[in-house]
């Protein structure tokens, strides 16, 4: 088991790939909030996983995937939570099904299927070319859905970038929570907005 969990350095709202590279080189550093409290940090012990809130969803569809990292451009506004030690999380939804395609196609997402009335892609890409990443479990707890990945930090590699796409359906869905379980230990990334 692993003792170790990266820490979360930054949060942000990304429009789209041109804002952040504007907001890079801008002349004021960004503050850089203190690690989550959840974290499992090397000599500080580990903290016990906690259990998943809500009630279990069957998702339409779900998938890991190694994407190619060049359609990250293509994302929809989105939350931006900076990984410690290596890239960033990409938190957001595809509520338009030909954004959806267009972007499955390019990502090289095989056999995407489309969306229904309702439904709305979910998507977690870390934004690195290494770790793993796969589907782990949604459930939903009044208007908030809570998607919970694997995040697996071997570190190959890859020519491609990990991700994790879940198709579920929208209505009555405010918010949607992001978390990552990693041998056990489980990191709130962030909530958004449901499209």
């Amino acid at each position: 088991m692993k003792s170790w969990l990266p820490s979360l350095l930054l949060v942000s709202t990304v429009a789209h790939a041109s804002c952040e590279r504007s907001s890079a080189s801008s002349a004021s550093p960004s503050p850089v909030p203190p690690a989550p409290s959840n974290l499992a940090l090397p000599g500080k012990g580990t903290p016990p996983a906690a259990p998943d809130a809500g009630t279990p969803v069957t998702p339409v569809w779900q998938r890991g995937a190694l994407i190619h990292a060049d359609v990250l451009a293509m994302l929809p506004p989105h939350l931006k939570v900076q990984a410690g030690y290596s890239g960033s999380f990409h938190l957001g939804a595809f509520a338009a099904d030909t954004a959806w395609q267009a972007f499955a196609r390019d990502a090289g997402i095989a056999k995407a299927p489309a969306l229904g009335k309702g439904q709305v892609a979910l998507y977690v890409i870390l934004d690195t070319h290494t770790n793993g990443l796969g589907p782990k479990t949604v459930t939903v707890d009044g208007d908030q859905l809570t998607v919970t990945i694997r995040w697996d930090s071997i570190a190959p590699a890859w020519v491609d970038t990990p991700g994790v796409f879940v198709i579920v359906d929208r209505p009555g869905i405010k918010t949607v929570r992001v978390r990552t379980d990693s041998d056990g230990h489980i990191t709130d990334l962030g909530t958004y907005p449901m499209p």
